[in-house]
């Protein structure tokens, strides 16, 4: 079954406001709504990936690091060259056939980059200062899926 993303526009807004703010995305997994809560950093720009079936969220931060988050669940997040670089093209294959799946490296540049498969999302980043990567790594840790009715 296809995956829906929806964002609550004022939840942007407020994320916008303060140092960081918890963001709700929503999903539909098997006709059941799925709410993501992820506690941003503010100070990014927001952009919006729409593809033929899958959505992709970029947040775009000013220092060149960019979170994300996708439902296209069998690639993963579009945006990460740097996960082909390191495990070939096979990366694809593992992440359409696994449920979960955590992998993660540096590009050339010294610049961090991960990307987490929960179930049927993906969330992640790239180009990510030491410091960065900290936050990104706290915001993925401290992730919550809550079932909705």
């Amino acid at each position: 079954m296809k995956n829906f993303i929806t964002i609550g526009t004022l939840s942007l807004l407020l994320i916008s406001c303060v140092s960081s703010k918890s963001l709700k995305l929503e999903t539909y997994e098997e006709g059941k709504k799925i709410r993501y809560i992820l506690d941003l950093p503010s100070g990014y720009e927001f952009k919006e990936n729409q593809g033929e079936v899958f959505k992709e969220y970029h947040f775009l931060y000013p220092d060149g690091s960019v979170f994300y988050f996708t439902d296209d669940y069998e690639s993963g997040g579009a945006v990460n060259k740097d996960k082909i670089e390191k495990y070939g093209d096979d990366i694809l294959v593992k992440i359409a056939i696994n449920d979960t799946l955590d992998i993660n490296g540096s590009n050339e540049e010294g610049k961090y980059w991960r990307e987490k498969k929960e179930t049927n999302v993906v969330i992640g980043y790239i180009s990510a200062t030491k410091e960065r990567k900290v936050e990104f790594d706290n915001v993925i840790l401290t992730m919550q899926r809550k079932p909705r009715k």
